[in-house]
């Protein structure tokens, strides 16, 4: 997954010792046909001399690319060709009113092998045993520096894991989970390592759990076999109350209380609100709670159990996966709150949404309503994969939605002067409007790159 950007740092950004990402000392570069010109956020900074690593994620109607490195996208004009989905390396020139200069760089890289690692490891005077080939190679796709202070740390974290965790999670997962418990100030612990773990192997959706677990319940109460008053009570509830989450399209009488428990869910994955807003019905409503006191209402029950604890269990990991993403501290320029949409499995929807926000002085985090960016991630029945940015600067809305089929995106483009109506209406100004056509590549919680596809540089060429 190329997401999210929440470890602490722009992934795919040189400048950090180790394989792969070797630091170099800057050399200014003379302007040349290899210039691009990009626009960047405010509050986020690059630094001269520094090197960027990503790809061409798109093109737009106008002309100009859309880049991304890492959790960063980028809007460029350029006057050197480029390819949608080819990689890139810049070099940053310099940056001024809101405005990233960039030298496109010829390529000093080789295919990187095992051996790279392993010469790694020797020059840390660290021994060649499976185990530490296995973890340094698997920092080295992370983009984790190879250092022996990270390889050390992270090799304690992940030996305190007990035995049946370790053995059902991937080693690539582990160490992301790690990596991003540890570049995001977030407790090291067995607990926190297996729960992200399971988050980044499986990416769970919220909608899909509640859809299936709603389900599994309502079957249960259809058969009560000998359950006691108390717990078919429960369950003839609880279906209602799981259901209530679930989003419908076109709203309808529903919209006004779903609206409400995405909030109370908004809030129960550990985002912050600041805003004196009423939530769902019951203003202390926690999903957890009802998952807890339904597993004590069931507990000494154990015939056709097995499927609904299954389905609790996974549900109540993903909440603490999300309130653990959302408690991180990542770098200020790459902060984003994110949100499962609950919408129908049986349609085949699901949403994601990441919402910037900025870290103010005394460490509390803001979202500006007049200085916003939303990403989104929803995959639908009927038009697959979209990708969707929305910007908001003052009162202007600027919205951009990519997807990588082009009869897709000119149904989009033809409907851009009714979402501009929309936006209008809504009583804000609608700014740049655009379809784009780019590879959907979702947005992961830690990047990950096979050992085969990276590169290493020669820092003597």
């Amino acid at each position: 997954m190329q997401l999210f950007g929440l470890q602490g740092g722009l992934s795919g950004l040189s400048g950090q010792p180790g394989v792969g990402g070797a630091s170099r000392p800057a050399s200014p570069l003379a302007p040349s046909p290899g210039t691009l010109l990009a626009k960047v956020d405010s509050g986020v900074q690059f630094r001269p001399g520094q090197v960027l690593f990503g790809t061409v994620a798109g093109r737009q109607k106008d002309g100009t690319f859309l880049l991304r490195f890492g959790a960063q996208t980028l809007t460029a004009s350029s006057r050197v060709g480029l390819d949608v989905g080819q990689p890139l390396q810049v070099q940053v020139q310099g940056q001024q009113q809101g405005q990233l200069r960039l030298q496109v760089m010829k390529s000093l890289f080789a295919p990187m092998s095992g051996q790279d690692v392993g010469q790694a490891l020797s020059g840390l005077k660290q021994p060649l045993t499976e185990a530490n080939v296995g973890l340094a190679t698997s920092m080295v796709e992370h983009g984790i520096p190879l250092t022996r202070e990270n390889l050390a740390s992270l090799k304690s974290a992940l030996a305190q894991l007990p035995p049946e965790s370790a053995a059902g999670l991937p080693q690539p997962a582990r160490v992301g989970a790690a990596w991003f418990l540890q570049s995001s100030q977030l407790p090291l612990t067995p607990q926190n390592i297996s729960t992200l773990g399971h988050f980044i192997a499986a990416n769970p959706q919220l909608g899909q759990q509640l859809f299936l677990l709603q389900g599994e319940l309502r079957r249960m109460v259809e058969n009560p076999q000998r359950r006691a008053g108390r717990t078919l009570e429960m369950l003839a509830e609880v279906p209602g109350l799981l259901g209530e989450f679930l989003l419908e399209p076109g709203g309808g009488k529903k919209s006004g209380r779903a609206g409400r428990r995405l909030f109370d869910l908004a809030r129960q994955a550990g985002i912050e609100t600041h805003v004196a807003l009423q939530s769902g019905s019951e203003p202390d409503w926690d999903l957890l709670a009802v998952m807890r006191d339904l597993r004590a209402a069931l507990a000494g029950q154990d015939s056709g159990l097995e499927g609904v604890l299954g389905l609790m269990a996974g549900l109540e990991e993903n909440l603490r996966a999300l309130q653990l993403i959302n408690q991180a501290r990542p770098d200020a320029g790459l902060a984003f709150y994110y949100l499962q949409v609950p919408l129908r499995l049986d349609r085949g929807e699901s949403a994601e949404i990441w919402i910037r926000y900025r870290i103010a002085e005394d460490g509390s985090r803001l979202v500006d309503p007049e200085d916003l960016r939303i990403e989104f991630l929803v995959s639908t029945q009927n038009l697959g994969n979209l990708s969707c940015t929305l910007e908001v600067a003052r009162r202007t809305v600027h919205v951009d939605l990519g997807s990588d089929c082009e009869e897709v995106r000119l149904f989009v483009e033809r409907s851009l002067e009714v979402l501009a109506e929309r936006i209008a209406e809504s009583g804000w100004l609608p700014g740049r409007l655009g379809a784009t056509l780019r590879p959907f590549t979702g947005r992961p919680l830690v990047d990950r790159q096979d050992l085969e596809s990276l590169e290493t540089v020669n820092v003597q060429a």
